[in-house]
């Protein structure tokens, strides 16, 4: 008994307990971000089972963390011959059917397993520090050799790429931020520094004009922006771009159709649909014959505006379309996040311009 107590007073006395509790702190802070979102109703992106799930997840990560601990990095580091081909080979599965898109992302970055769901990325990002620790303590002075200097950046690209082709942009970022962390810390000489110090303006003038695409960039502009910034509700950027979908009766078609005209509305997708509002049972006449509303035919007009305001286009279509009675219409308005002009490649708002 005395030696399991001494054994636990050893692993504690190692332990990074400063470490250990900025992480708890960190967990709990994102725990108590996604209760009180949920709570208070801020985000419906957030829900109770998303919070509890968190909360699990705290506690597994923490248990799983302390036990990591007990064991030398060292031994975990001399494996990377079987956890490195692991975390690559679950990285490529993304590129397979396995791979699917989370609602609400732009990147295939989680992994289909059929009784889980996992994101290979944050485990190849385990891969990757370790593995490249290891490169780093191989060559140690040397890293500076350009052979050496060359083979370093192939082994911090390979992942970071990788991870770029699923089109998860953030953690392709990550992941070049701690190879650029542990290249520092293991001593890049000045020389490279000044390289890369040269080489970043072109770089970045490349990359920005003429490799991201404009809703990439607005990742970034909404950082010094002040005006992008006042139009971020509920965690969606508002673009300035909008769609209005009016459902309303067939006959009030024609007179939609002016008082849009008369706003400068020129684009405008319209359907034949057929529905009903909450107001079941209701008889309504359609061409003088009473008829019961559980299905009636309506007419759906589509607008994308920016120049316009949406408020105008909202009162035209009520004026328009009132007459105090039910089947008058709904109004719905939605933020578009990105739109493209096939034939020229124009994106946004320049793709909503009728010009040749």
């Amino acid at each position: 008994m005395k030696l399991i107590l001494s054994k636990i007073k050893t692993y504690f006395g190692k332990l990074d307990k400063l470490l250990l509790f900025m992480c708890m702190g960190i967990a709990c802070f994102a725990v108590f971000i996604q209760y009180t979102l949920y709570e208070n109703d801020i985000s419906s992106a957030v829900t109770a089972s998303q919070y509890k799930t968190q909360i699990i997840a705290f506690i597994a990560g923490l248990v799983i963390a302390m036990a990591l601990a007990a064991i030398n990095y060292k031994y975990l580091a001399k494996l990377w011959f079987i956890y490195v081909p692991l975390a690559m080979g679950l990285t490529l599965l993304l590129f397979t059917p396995l791979g699917i898109q989370r609602e609400g992302a732009d990147d295939i970055g989680w992994l289909d397993l059929g009784i889980m769901t996992i994101q290979p990325s944050e485990i190849l990002k385990l891969a990757f520090i370790l593995s490249l620790a290891v490169h780093l303590s191989k060559v140690e002075d040397r890293m500076n050799e350009p052979i050496h200097f060359i083979l370093l950046c192939i082994h911090g690209a390979i992942p970071t790429l990788l991870i770029r082709q699923t089109g998860d942009d953030g953690s392709a970022l990550v992941f070049l931020f701690i190879f650029i962390c542990m290249m520092f810390a293991a001593g890049l000489s000045w020389k490279y520094l000044v390289m890369i110090a040269v080489a970043i303006p072109p770089a970045v003038y490349v990359l920005w004009n003429y490799l991201m695409q404009p809703h990439q960039q607005k990742r970034f502009q909404v950082l010094w922006d002040a005006q992008m910034q006042d139009v971020i509700h509920d965690g969606i950027y508002d673009t300035g771009m909008h769609k209005v979908s009016i459902i309303a009766k067939l006959s009030k078609f024609d007179q939609l159709k002016t008082a849009l005209n008369d706003l400068g509305v020129t684009g405008m997708t319209v359907t034949q649909v057929m529905g009903c509002g909450i107001q079941k049972g209701t008889t309504e006449k359609y061409r003088g014959v009473p008829v019961d509303s559980t299905l009636l035919p309506k007419i759906k007009v589509e607008v994308i505006v920016s120049k316009i305001s949406v408020d105008a286009v909202v009162d035209a279509a009520k004026k328009a379309l009132y007459t105090g009675h039910i089947g008058d219409g709904k109004i719905f308005v939605y933020n578009v996040t990105r739109v493209v002009k096939i034939r020229t490649g124009e994106e946004d708002l320049a793709a909503l311009q009728d010009v040749e």
